[in-house]
């Protein structure tokens, strides 16, 4: 039998002040072997919108792409915090 694997995602993010979450999880605590993904790197640009809004979802292939880099698969449970 395959074991599930679990993936921990930081997405840590403030919209406004000067936390950032990238910082943080990089200088600690974090769950070990978590990752940080920032929504606004992967998030569709406002001109890419039809609101012209920040921070929306990304395109199917650009969610799949990372996906991928992080080694990501339908079968894993992702655990976002």
């Amino acid at each position: 039998s395959q074991s599930i694997k679990l993936v921990f995602v930081d997405a840590s993010w403030w919209h406004k002040g000067d936390l950032n979450g990238r910082k943080m999880f990089e200088k600690g605590p974090r769950i070990p072997g978590s990752i940080h993904i920032d929504m606004d790197d992967i998030a569709l640009p406002p001109h890419l919108n039809p609101k012209s809004l920040p921070h929306m979802l990304p395109t199917l292939e650009l969610f799949a792409a990372t996906m991928h880099h992080y080694n990501i698969t339908n079968q894993d449970h992702v655990i976002i915090y």
